[in-house]
């Protein structure tokens, strides 16, 4: 037979507390909730866009510039390394790796601006060790027939293998400047040369927006010649 049944035993609840002298009439206020945490993620900016230096001015000068050297598809590569520079290390990968930049380079749009340059070949890269035939060629290869015609003379100069590159850029930017035509070197604090044939009628509105825009573009006009050329007699 089964046993008497225990009777069920009922928890007390706890005595409300009486309101005290110094809490009655008032109400007691709840503490926040602490804020969730905010993910690494959230918190963390790219680190190409926090090391850019592109201010709104200059910012506007390179797009002014790229779009006068380059025309809108070049453009549209600096804008992409200005805004997006993750995207454009994506898309021009190679270009990084060849030149060994980081998408964290503070000249990440004017590196695009080069490169977008040298893509469509409308920019030569000259290497302190080419010899002057080839960055005589290089250069001749930028211009149109009459800045070709205005450098055929120094292509069949027999003294012209004897040269050292800066002389023959001073060389050609001379002789370019008689077809009305200016050769520019776009600088990225190498050894090597960066240069573009424009007409010489811009030449000084496109250093000063290079100027305006943090970097530097050099006019080879010849002036220089004479003086690259005695420094080994002196």
């Amino acid at each position: 037979m089964a046993g008497p049944k225990k009777a069920a035993t009922k928890r007390k609840r706890p005595a409300a507390t009486k309101p005290t002298a110094k809490t009655k009439g008032k109400t007691t206020k709840r503490r926040p909730a602490p804020p969730a945490a905010k993910t690494k993620l959230a918190l963390a900016k790219p680190a190409a866009a926090a090391a850019s230096k592109l201010t709104p001015a200059r910012r506007v000068a390179l797009l002014d510039l790229a779009a006068r050297l380059g025309g809108g598809e070049v453009a549209a590569e600096v804008v992409l390394a200005a805004d997006s520079p993750m995207t454009y290390a994506k898309k021009f990968r190679a270009r990084l790796a060849e030149n060994g930049i980081a998408v964290t380079d503070p000249s990440l749009p004017w590196f695009a601006l080069i490169e977008g340059l040298r893509a469509r070949k409308k920019l030569a890269y000259l290497d302190w060790k080419h010899g002057a035939m080839d960055a005589l060629s290089w250069i001749h290869g930028l211009a149109n027939a009459a800045g070709k015609a205005a450098l055929e003379p120094a292509l069949a100069d027999a003294t012209l293998p004897t040269r050292r590159t800066d002389e023959t850029l001073e060389l050609a930017g001379g002789m370019l400047g008689t077809a009305k035509y200016a050769l520019l070197q776009l600088d990225r604090n190498s050894s090597s040369f960066d240069v573009v044939v424009a007409p010489a009628a811009d030449a000084r509105r496109l250093v000063a927006l290079a100027r305006t825009a943090g970097e530097r573009i050099t006019h080879f006009t010849g002036a220089k010649l004479a003086a690259l050329q005695n420094r080994g007699t002196e």
